[in-house]
């Protein structure tokens, strides 16, 4: 192999997590393997838990560029291919944040 082979490197950067995390709409952000979770703020008295709808519109903002993400409540979820290139990983990031509200 001209890379290292069977190794996992890592699914999302570092960088985009920290940005993520820190962006005015999201209460938090975690990575897990290949699976990456938003739980965003409530802004409009939408709810809270399964019975927001915070994500809803941050997933179909994500589906009109071409993004696949599972919406749940107050948590959207993005999924990336272990064998995929790592810079997937980031630009699914930086879509996840251009699709965010301003503010929550």
């Amino acid at each position: 192999c001209a890379s290292a082979c069977g190794l996992a490197v890592p699914a999302w950067g570092e960088a985009g997590l920290t940005a993520l995390a820190a962006h005015p709409a999201v209460d938090r952000a975690i990575a897990l393997g290949t699976v990456l979770a938003a739980q965003l703020k409530s802004s409009d008295g939408g709810g809270s838990g399964y019975a927001a709808t915070a994500s809803a519109g941050v997933a179909a903002r994500l589906r009109a560029r071409g993004v696949h993400a599972r919406p749940l409540g107050d948590v959207v979820y993005l999924m990336r291919a272990p064998t995929a290139h790592p810079a997937s990983g980031e630009a699914l990031q930086e879509a996840l944040l251009a699709a965010l509200p301003a503010a929550a």
